[in-house]
């Protein structure tokens, strides 16, 4: 193994680490008294992972997480509020992240229907971000692709 597949290797495992805790985070959430500290971590867990991406040219990690960071960015600045509508949409875009660094790992490309629910996904979060956190029902249903 080469030096680059042992860095891009130390970035799959952080990310994986950084996912997980995204998850945790995002689960407690709305039971979470000081919302503000979740929401800054979960932002540096994406941030971290988009910026990470960013070295090693994957552009699909890169392109998809800045969106997520979008939109956590404005739950930050408390311009848009959480709810547990927002909560599953995260949650439904960690699973894409992870989805992404899965075909990193494995060297492959996502499915046609992974790739179109992303596509969804972060459709979902440009509505979301332009309307304040009012999820239009038409671009959940996207999302929600089967």
């Amino acid at each position: 193994m080469d030096e680059f597949e042992q860095v891009l290797g130390l970035y799959i495992s952080e990310s994986r680490e950084l996912l997980d805790e995204m998850e945790s985070l995002l689960l407690n959430l709305e039971h979470d008294e000081n919302q503000s500290e979740s929401l800054n971590g979960i932002f540096r867990a994406a941030h971290t992972i988009k910026g990470s991406a960013g070295i090693f040219s994957l552009d699909a990690v890169v392109h998809f997480t800045h969106g997520v960071e979008s939109l956590l960015d404005k739950m930050r600045d408390g311009k848009i509020p959480s709810n547990s509508e927002l909560t599953s949409l995260l949650l439904d875009c960690k699973d894409h992240i992870s989805l992404l660094i899965d075909n990193v790992e494995y060297k492959t490309a996502l499915s046609e229907h992974d790739e179109l629910n992303g596509r969804a996904l972060l459709q979902t979060l440009v509505i979301v971000v332009k309307q304040g956190g009012r999820m239009a029902q038409k671009s959940r249903q996207l999302s929600i692709l089967s």
